[in-house]
């Protein structure tokens, strides 16, 4: 029997990978992508909706959503882990309910888009990394090493240059790792990007660096970007907007988990902003200090909240909470209404954005399963229109 080659990508995956298949009946290899693997194998315990914490049917917790949105005058919308399609139909209720709406990964992309709008960047694309790119420098990564060596095994140029400024001490199999003390990554940094901009200069620590860098003719610079690490990547983006200016330089858009590349674009297509958005009856506003839920849990009178792709995410409690999404929510017994609903990917086929915002990625379905697609959820409780 031949061997068939499949390409899947797994919304848990920053890179969509390859699953050898045998035609021979029953021969399949286990899926790479670690996480796709363990919500594969929970499908089999199905989870009933739930309306304060007891077990109900579907039309009873749809019935229930239905009258808590009806009688709520002020609604935050939230998590938006799920297909684009969703996302989408999602932001023009809220538009419609003159909503606040954010994403789980709200500081992540606040972190991002603050400096972006700040110091600008130039960014590549993935593809352009592969076919292109001979100098590769991670910024910041303390864990994830494993998307490091993905991502640096499908670079086509065997005369490839990586380096890895990180504050952990591991080996890997081919970067060049730069350890710095705990707390010094931002200071080092700019130590390192001082160096790169001048031609000449006395430090012997980094001279090697600074070289490789001057002869690479298509640098790209990876910043891991955490909800945390804001003076860094302030840094960054000040540092690769000087580093512009001696030759292009390149950046790798990381932001990728709970499919924040879709909820950047629908929100800058209904409104121009990325995030935290109010829609207001003199338009969209926006202010990710304001508009998230820790700092409006005390003043709306109810959260939804959508994560298919996340089930143990901590969502800050409001007066009434409904969540939708992954069956198994870690904090599903202390919502009000729970429904849960099939994950794209997995047990459903969907579209989320790629990262650099320059494509989708199909996910397909791959496994089968009794519970109600997101989009058959939003119709059922009126969030979709018909």
């Amino acid at each position: 029997m031949t061997n068939h080659v499949r390409i899947y990508s797994s919304p848990f995956s920053f890179l969509d990978f390859k699953n050898s298949e045998q035609a021979a009946k029953g021969k399949k290899s286990k899926h790479i992508c670690n996480k796709l693997n363990w919500n594969i194998n929970k499908l089999s315990k199905n989870i009933s909706p739930m309306i304060n914490g007891n077990n109900v049917s579907m039309e009873r917790a749809v019935s229930e959503a239905k009258k808590i949105i009806r009688d709520s005058k002020e609604i935050h919308m939230d998590g938006f882990c799920c297909d684009q399609h969703s996302i989408i139909d999602l932001i023009r209720f809220a538009q419609r309910k003159m909503c606040t709406c954010n994403h789980l990964e709200w500081r992540k992309i606040s972190n991002f888009y603050i400096n972006l709008q700040r110091f600008g960047g130039a960014f590549s694309s993935l593809n352009e990394i592969i076919n292109r790119c001979d100098f590769l420098f991670f910024v910041g990564w303390n864990n994830d090493f494993s998307f490091i060596e993905n991502l640096v095994k499908k670079v086509k140029n065997k005369n490839l240059k990586v380096f890895v400024l990180s504050e952990k001490k591991k080996v890997l199999n081919i970067p060049k790792l730069i350890k710095v003390n705990k707390g010094t990554l931002g200071s080092e940094f700019n130590l390192i990007g001082n160096i790169l901009l001048n031609s000449k200069h006395d430090n012997q620590k980094y001279e090697s660096v600074s070289d490789l860098f001057n002869k690479s003719n298509y640098p790209v610079f990876v910043p891991k970007i955490d909800k945390d690490n804001y003076e860094l990547i302030t840094s960054f983006f000040q540092i690769l907007k000087n580093l512009n200016i001696k030759k292009p330089t390149k950046i790798l858009n990381t932001l990728f988990s709970n499919n924040a590349p879709g909820f950047i674009n629908a929100c800058l297509t209904k409104s121009g902003y990325p995030n935290a958005i109010c829609f207001s009856p003199i338009g969209p506003l926006y202010d990710p200090f304001e508009y998230n839920s820790f700092k409006l849990k005390d003043f709306k009178d109810l959260q939804i909240f959508v994560s298919c792709f996340d089930h143990n995410v901590k969502i800050d409690f409001f007066k009434n909470n409904i969540f939708i999404g992954h069956p198994h929510f870690t904090q599903r017994s202390k919502v009000n209404v729970f429904i849960p609903t099939k994950i794209p990917g997995v047990d459903s086929q969907g579209l989320i954005l790629r990262p650099e915002l320059s494509g989708i990625r199909k996910l397909k379905s791959l496994v089968k399963s009794s519970y109600p697609s997101l989009s058959d959820v939003l119709k059922m409780i009126g969030i979709k229109n018909l």
